[in-house]
C-alpha cells in the first residue's frame, strides 16, 4: 500500500531504517570496488579499461528554486544507490557499470524537474519516493519533450519504481497499485533504424560516392597512417568502437600460400589476413568470436603497424585510449582534414571565391556501420551474410537496411511496370488513350491463387476493443442490461480530484492560458501550420459554433460542470494531435447537444457517475436523427466517430473510477461494405478503394495535355496540382505526405557497376516525412526506374512555379514580426483605394473598410479616400499565420516555409482577375507582398473532390476546355 502522510506534520509515519550500503562490491570481471562513500569509481568490464564514475552528492545537493531546501531526501537518495547497487550485483543479469550511470543522469533530470516546478514537491520537506504519484511522472514527460533523452529517463525512473514495488522485497515507500499506473504510461521511443530509413546526410549511412571517397583516400595514402588504418578496417568490416579497441596482435590472422609459379624469383607467395573480432552485447560473462576477412591493402596496413616489442595479448591499434569512442572519433575527424574529404550531398550555402562548395565528410564509428551494411545488401549480398559481417544474432536485424535500400527500385520496377509504363507514355505523350492496350505488353507478376469462400465462417472480433465487426452488432442482445450507477458523492469526489489534477498539468501544455477560460489557443500545439485551421479550442455549444468561427460570449459557454471534466480528459490524456482533440471536443458538442434536447430531459440534473447503455444507445439514436452545423444530416461515418469518442471518454472517466465501464456496440452500419467478414467481401471492398476504370487514363492525358499547353493559358497553381496529383499516382504516397515534402526531397544513391568501364547511374528516391507514426520521422521512397521521368520531371516544375512564393516566404522568416514591405512601397505614405485592392487582392472595397480589427483605417472623403502605407504592414500582419513552419517535431525543431516544396501564395489558387502575383504567381508584381503559406493536405483534397464532382476527372471521353475545367 502507499504510505500515508501525516496530515499535521505533511512528515511521512515511520518507516523500517534501510539496510546498510556494502563497503565494497565485485563486479563480474572479479574485481572490488569500495562504494562505501559518494563518488564510486568502476572501470568498465569486458576487457575495457574506462572509468565510470558516480557522483553520488550532484543528486544530494540538487534544491528547490529559490530556497535552501534538497529536492531529495536522503532516503530517496540510499533508495536509488541500493538499487544501483543490486543491479550491478545480480549474477547473469547484471547490468553495466556503463548503464547504471545512465539511472543516475535520469534520476538527476528528474531532480531538476522537481526543483524547477516546486508545486510537485511535498510542503516543507524534501521528496521522497512515497510521494510519486503517476501525475507527477506524467506531468514530467509533458514538459521534457522537447528534450532527446526525455523518454529513455522517464523509462529508467518508471523501472526504477518498478523494481522498488516488488511485493517480495518487502519496501513499504513503494506501492505496487501506483506502479501497475506507471506501467501504464505511454512513453514514446524513437522508431527503430530512423537514421537508416532517413540516410540523413550527416548521421545515416554514406552513399557509394562517399565510401568511393573514402577508399580512393586509403588507395592513395592520404591522411596518418594510423588514421587510415582505423577508417580502411571500418570501411571493411563496420565493426563497433568496442570492438575496434579489443582487438589484440593474436587477432590479426596471416595465412601465407603458393599462389603460382614465377619464373625469375621462383614460387610467388599470396598473404591473406583474416580479423578475429570478439563478440559483445552478449549476457552473462561469455566470450565469443567472429572472423572476417580483410583486403590484403588493409591487412598488410594493420600488420605493419604493429607495435615492436608488443606480446601477442597487446592491443593491436595501440594508438586508442582508453577513451576509445572519443579516441576513435577524433581520429576520424583529423583524417576527414587531412585527407580533404568532401560530401557531395553537403554543399556550402555560400562558399568563398575559389575555395571549397562543399562541406567536409562527417566520419562518426555508427555511419560506417549503417553503410556497410546497406552497401552489400545493394551489391546482393544475403541478409545471412550481412547478420554475420555485423555480429547480430539472426536476420531480423538487418530487416532495416534490406527494406531501405534503394535497391528495392528495380522490384517497383519488375512489379508495377505493366501498369505504371502505359501511363507514363501517356503523359510523355507517346501514346494515346486509344494505344493503352498495345502498350500494356508487359504481364502481371503472377500471384498465388486463393480459393474463395463464399459460405466462410463469421470473423469473430474481440469483445473487449472498441472497434467491433459487423457481425458482433448483428449478434448484439435486445435488451442490454444496466448495472447500479457510481454513489454520486464518490463520484462527484473524484471529479474534483481528477479537475484538479488537470488543472496542475494545464500550464505545461498552455501556458500563460487559463483553465476555466472558454477559448484556448492551440496554435503553438499543431504540428502543420494549419491542421483543420485549428486556431482554438472552443468550449462552446453546438448551435453556437459554425465552422471555426468560435462564440466568445458566456450565454454559448457550455456548463462548467460538463466543460470541466471534458477539458481535464483532453489535458490528461495528451499524448494526442490537435486533430484528435478537435474531434473530441466536437464529440462532447454534440453529447451536450443530445443532453439539452432530448425528449423529458434534464440536462441540469446531468452527472457523469450516472453514464450507462442507454445513454449511449439514445445518444446514437439521436445523431442519426440529428443535422449538422451544414444543415445535412449526419452520415454513417461521422456518427460512428462520435459515439468512438464518446466511448474514449467513458474509458477514460470509468479508469478514474468516476463511472462504470461501458463497452457500447454502436448500431450503425460502417460506411464500407456491411459484409466485410466474408472474403469475397472483403476483396471487393478492397477493390472499390481503386480508382474508377479510366480514371487514371484521363488524369495521364490532362497531364499531358496540361505540361505542353502554351505558355500563359494553364495557370501556374492549376501546373502544381497536377505535378502533385502525377507524384501520387506514380509514388503512392499519402495526401499529408505529399505536401509536407522538403524542398530538397530528392536523393541519388549510385549503382554498382557489373563492368568497371561501365557508365555511372543512379537510383533515384524521395525524402518525405511519414505519417502513421508516432512521431514525425523522414523516410525515402525509392522510385521505380519507369517512373523515374515523370517525377523529376513533376518536382522540377514544382520548383519552378513556387520559386517566388519561397523567396518571399525567406523575407517573411527573417523578420517574422513583421511584414516587410517592398522598397518602391515604402518610400510612399499613402495609397489610393484602387492601389490598395490590388495589393492585397480584394477586388470588393467592402472587405477593407469592414475590417472587424480596425487596423486599416480609412482616411480622407467618400469621393478620394486614402490609405496610410504605415497601416499597411499592420493589417498584412493579422492576416498573415501565426508561425512561418509546414512541420513542428517532437524537439520543437520545424520544417520551415522556405524549406517546403508546396508553398503558394494565399490566394494564388483562387480566380481573381487582375493578372497580379496573388493569382498568377509571377514575380515583380506590388502584391508580392501577400502572405505565403504552404498547400495543406486537407485543403488538396478538398480541391480533388471538387474536380471529381464536376465531372472533370471522372469521365474519360470527354475533356472540356481548359480555360473552362482547369482554372479554379
Amino acid at each position: 500500500m502507499k504510505v500515508e502522510m501525516d496530515s499535521m506534520t505533511n512528515e511521512p509515519p515511520f518507516l523500517p531504517v534501510l539496510p546498510e550500503l556494502p563497503t565494497f562490491l565485485t563486479l563480474q570481471d572479479g574485481k572490488q570496488y569500495d562504494v562505501s562513500g559518494d563518488v564510486w569509481s568502476f572501470t568498465q568490464g569486458g576487457g575495457i579499461k574506462l572509468s565510470v564514475k558516480f557522483n553520488w552528492t550532484l543528486l544530494a545537493n540538487i534544491v528547490v528554486a529559490g530556497t535552501s531546501t534538497r529536492v531529495m531526501s536522503e532516503r530517496a537518495v540510499t533508495l536509488v544507490k541500493l538499487y544501483v547497487l543490486e543491479r550491478l550485483d545480480t549474477g547473469g543479469d547484471s547490468i553495466k557499470p556503463l548503464t547504471g550511470k545512465r539511472c543516475e543522469y535520469a534520476m538527476v533530470a528528474f531532480a531538476r524537474f522537481l526543483a524547477a516546478y516546486p508545486m510537485w514537491m511535498p510542503a516543507g520537506r524534501s521528496f521522497d519516493w512515497s510521494d510519486l504519484s503517476a501525475e507527477i511522472l506524467d506531468a514530467w514527460l509533458t514538459l521534457e519533450n522537447q528534450k532527446k533523452q526525455k523518454r529513455e529517463y522517464a523509462g529508467l525512473v518508471r523501472q526504477f519504481y518498478l523494481w522498488g514495488a516488488d511485493p517480495a522485497a518487502g519496501r513499504p515507500d513503494f506501492s505496487t497499485d501506483l506502479a501497475s499506473e506507471l506501467s501504464a504510461i505511454r512513453i514514446k521511443r524513437h522508431a527503430r533504424g530512423e537514421l537508416v530509413e532517413s540516410r540523413d546526410i550527416k548521421r545515416g549511412p554514406f552513399n557509394r560516392e562517399e565510401l568511393e571517397l573514402m577508399f580512393s583516400a586509403c588507395a592513395t595514402g592520404k591522411g596518418e597512417a594510423q588514421d587510415r588504418a582505423i577508417v580502411l578496417t571500418l570501411l571493411e568490416t563496420a565493426m563497433r568502437p568496442k570492438q575496434l579497441y579489443l582487438l589484440t596482435n593474436q587477432d590479426l590472422e596471416v595465412s601465407k600460400g603458393v599462389s603460382e609459379v614465377d619464373d625469375a624469383d621462383g614460387t610467388l607467395t599470396e598473404v591473406s589476413y583474416r580479423l578475429r573480432v570478439r563478440k559483445i552485447k552478449l549476457r552473462r560473462n561469455v566470450i565469443k568470436y567472429h572472423v572476417l576477412p580483410l583486403s590484403a591493402c588493409c591487412g598488410k596496413l594493420l600488420n605493419d603497424l604493429r607495435k615492436p616489442g608488443s606480446n601477442a595479448d597487446d592491443p593491436l591499434l595501440w594508438w586508442i585510449n582508453s577513451s576509445f569512442w572519443d579516441s576513435i572519433t577524433t581520429r576520424l575527424k583529423a583524417f576527414s582534414e587531412d585527407a580533404d574529404l568532401r560530401s557531395p550531398r553537403i554543399p556550402i550555402e555560400y562558399p568563398e571565391d575559389e575555395g571549397p562548395t562543399h562541406e567536409r565528410l562527417h566520419l562518426t564509428p555508427r555511419r560506417f556501420r549503417y553503410a556497410v551494411a546497406t552497401d552489400r545488401i545493394a551489391y546482393g549480398d544475403s541478409p545471412t551474410d550481412v547478420a554475420d559481417m555485423l555480429g547480430h544474432k539472426s536476420k531480423k536485424d538487418v530487416g532495416v537496411y534490406i527494406e531501405t535500400s534503394p535497391w528495392i527500385a528495380d522490384y517497383f520496377q519488375k512489379a508495377t511496370d505493366y501498369a505504371i509504363r502505359p501511363l507514363v507514355a501517356m503523359m510523355e505523350g507517346r501514346a494515346k488513350p486509344s494505344e493503352m492496350n498495345l502498350l500494356a505488353d508487359i504481364a502481371p507478376p503472377v500471384a498465388p491463387q486463393l480459393r474463395i469462400y463464399t459460405d466462410a465462417p463469421l470473423f469473430m472480433g474481440d469483445s473487449g476493443s472498441h472497434s467491433h465487426s459487423n457481425n458482433q452488432r448483428m449478434n448484439m442482445p435486445s435488451a442490454m442490461p444496466v448495472r447500479p450507477a457510481t454513489k454520486p458523492g464518490k463520484s462527484e469526489a473524484k471529479i474534483k480530484d481528477l479537475v484538479a489534477r488537470a488543472r496542475r498539468k494545464f500550464p505545461l501544455i498552455y501556458p500563460g492560458q487559463d483553465f476555466d477560460a472558454q477559448l484556448w489557443k492551440v496554435v503553438h500545439l499543431r504540428e502543420r501550420q494549419n491542421v483543420n485551421q485549428v486556431v482554438s479550442f472552443g468550449f462552446t455549444t453546438r448551435d453556437s459554433t459554425v465552422s471555426t468561427r468560435l462564440s466568445t460570449r458566456p450565454e454559448d459557454a457550455l456548463p462548467p460542470y460538463f466543460a470541466a471534466v471534458v477539458k481535464s480528459w483532453m489535458v490528461i490524456s495528451n499524448e494526442v494531435t490537435v486533430a484528435t482533440n478537435a474531434d473530441r471536443l466536437y464529440a462532447a458538442r454534440n453529447f451536450w447537444h443530445f443532453l439539452a434536447t432530448r425528449q423529458g430531459g434534464n440536462a441540469a440534473s446531468f452527472r457523469w457517475g450516472d453514464l450507462c447503455e442507454s445513454d449511449m444507445r439514445a445518444f446514437e439514436q439521436f445523431l442519426m436523427s440529428s443535422e449538422s452545423n451544414r444543415k445535412q444530416s449526419l452520415g454513417p461515418g461521422s456518427v460512428l466517430k462520435i459515439i468512438q469518442k464518446m466511448q474514449r471518454l467513458v474509458d477514460f472517466l470509468a479508469s478514474h473510477g468516476i463511472c462504470r465501464r461501458i463497452d457500447y456496440i454502436p448500431q450503425t452500419q460502417a460506411p464500407r461494405l456491411a459484409a466485410t467478414r466474408q472474403l469475397e467481401a472483403k476483396r471487393l471492398a478492397a477493390e472499390m478503394k481503386l480508382p474508377a476504370p479510366g480514371v487514371l487514363d484521363t488524369l495521364a492525358s490532362i497531364y499531358h495535355r496540361l505540361t505542353t499547353a502554351p505558355e500563359g493559358e494553364v495557370s501556374d497553381w492549376v501546373l502544381i496540382f497536377i505535378s502533385g496529383v502525377a507524384i501520387l499516382m506514380l509514388t503512392g504516397l499519402r495526401i499529408g505526405e505529399l505536401v509536407t515534402l522538403p524542398y530538397d526531397c530528392e536523393v541519388e544513391e549510385k549503382r554498382p557497376k557489373a563492368d568497371p568501364g561501365e557508365l555511372d547511374s543512379y537510383w533515384y528516391g524521395i525524402k518525405y516525412w511519414v505519417e502513421k507514426r508516432g512521431r514525425k520521422t523522414m523516410r525515402i521512397k525509392w522510385i521505380s526506374p519507369t517512373a523515374e521521368p515523370i517525377v523529376r520531371a513533376s518536382i522540377v516544375r514544382v520548383k519552378r512555379l513556387t520559386a517566388a512564393a519561397r523567396e518571399r516566404a525567406r523575407v517573411l522568416e527573417a523578420d517574422p514580426m513583421r511584414v516587410p514591405l517592398p522598397p518602391e512601397l515604402e518610400s510612399r505614405s499613402t495609397l489610393s483605394g484602387p492601389e490598395l485592392r490590388a495589393i492585397i487582392g480584394q477586388k470588393d472595397k467592402k472587405r477593407v473598410h469592414d475590417d472587424p480589427q480596425g487596423l486599416l483605417p480609412q482616411h480622407g472623403s467618400c469621393r478620394w479616400t486614402h490609405y496610410y502605407v504605415k497601416d499597411l504592414g499592420p493589417y498584412l500582419l493579422s492576416r498573415r499565420v501565426t508561425e512561418l513552419y509546414t512541420i513542428r517535431h517532437d524537439d520543437g525543431t520545424v520544417q520551415k516555409l522556405s524549406e517546403s516544396l508546396f508553398i503558394i501564395f494565399a490566394k494564388q489558387s483562387r480566380k481573381t482577375r487582375g493578372g497580379t502575383l496573388s493569382s498568377s504567381g509571377r514575380a515583380g508584381e506590388v502584391a508580392s507582398v501577400l502572405d505565403v503559406f504552404v498547400i495543406t493536405s486537407h485543403y488538396l483534397q478538398g480541391l480533388w473532390k471538387r474536380r471529381v464532382a464536376e465531372g472533370v476527372i471522372c469521365k474519360p471521353a470527354q475533356f472540356p476546355p481548359l480555360a473552362d475545367a482547369y482554372c479554379l
